[in-house]
């Protein structure tokens, strides 16, 4: 009974693809012969592909389907992080963060680096900044 389900939630997936097909093909006619861009076609056509993506999961995952990444370490690096008690995934983690942070900080370093003039003002991005803060 739930395979029927899926399926349906599949092909109700696929014929929200088509529609969106339809939609962009619709605003390319519209814009490029007509003169006549939309404003709610792209929004529309996000709202409906993630729709799709999420109605068909459940079958793809049931079918085996699902994309997988395998991930290539080295042996030793592996025999390493098993006799030290740090998983792969946690190494993995770690070194993630500190690519995160890292980045954070040359982004701060390249900002204060560049010399801009004074009639030009630069704001940092609103992310990195602390809630209160100027």
């Amino acid at each position: 009974m739930i395979d029927r389900w899926l399926e349906r939630l599949a092909l109700l997936g696929g014929v929200l693809l088509v529609t969106v097909s339809g939609l962009i093909g619709y605003e390319v006619v519209a814009r490029y012969l007509f003169n006549a861009p939309t404003t709610w076609i792209l929004d529309v056509s996000i709202y409906l592909t993630m729709g799709a993506t999420f109605l068909a999961a459940g079958h793809t995952l049931r079918a085996g389907a699902h994309i997988r990444m395998d991930l290539k370490l080295p042996q030793t690096l592996i025999s390493a992080l098993a006799a030290s008690g740090i998983g792969p995934l946690t190494f993995i983690l770690a070194v993630s963060m500190i690519f995160l942070f890292l980045g954070d900080f040359l982004e701060v370093v390249s900002i204060t680096l560049i010399t801009l003039p004074s009639s030009i003002r630069f704001s940092r991005p609103c992310r990195s900044t602390r809630s209160g803060s100027r």
